[in-house]
């Protein structure tokens, strides 16, 4: 149906999508396949809190073809999805390389690899400031699982399902045993 509708109006304006937004019908496969988990931030969401969670990553009012496009889908969270936008700036999270971006510890801000070659390292910063993945809700976020960890809230699999990048740089530093220490100081 999503090709009708542009067959018929092969540059819709924005309004002109509603009651055309067949993507929604994916949303849940999408969420499905990645495991709830949101391509920018790495973090679970909630279902029911976001159930419109499907991000275009060429954005429809630029390339209206790939509105219905399965390889051009994405699960996001409605605020990484707000603050990617319609701008080229942000890396496509299905194309990043392994261990481009690092965590810092115990800042936790993302930071580019720095023993990437310099252009990745360029276009991660990007998108690390373009997602504002270092503002202060997502250092507290982030915070706020390494401490329930710390306190044995959760186990390290539950990291592992719910905020796997940070379980990752965990294990890729070998903090397992630091982190008490470093966040709760026992």
């Amino acid at each position: 149906p999503g090709n009708l509708f542009l067959d018929t109006l092969p540059n819709p304006k924005t309004n002109d999508w509603r009651n055309n937004d067949y993507w929604t019908l994916a949303s849940k496969d999408l969420y499905l396949i990645y495991g709830g988990i949101c391509c920018y931030c790495c973090q679970f969401i909630n279902l029911v809190q976001s159930p419109s969670n499907v991000d275009h990553f060429k954005p429809k009012s630029k390339y209206p073809r790939l509105a219905y496009e399965w390889t051009n889908l994405r699960l996001s969270s409605p605020r990484f999805n707000n603050r990617k936008g319609t701008k080229k700036s942000v890396l496509d999270p299905t194309e990043i390389g392994e261990h481009w971006f690092l965590l810092s510890f115990p800042t936790l801000e993302v930071i580019p690899n720095p023993d990437c070659d310099v252009n990745i390292r360029v276009a991660v910063q990007k998108t690390i400031d373009h997602l504002n993945l270092n503002d202060q809700m997502m250092i507290d976020s982030r915070e706020s699982w390494i401490i329930n960890y710390c306190l044995n809230d959760v186990s390290f699999d539950y990291l592992r399902r719910y905020v796997p990048f940070i379980a990752l740089e965990v294990e890729r530093q070998g903090l397992e045993n630091e982190l008490r220490a470093m966040f709760i100081g026992t």
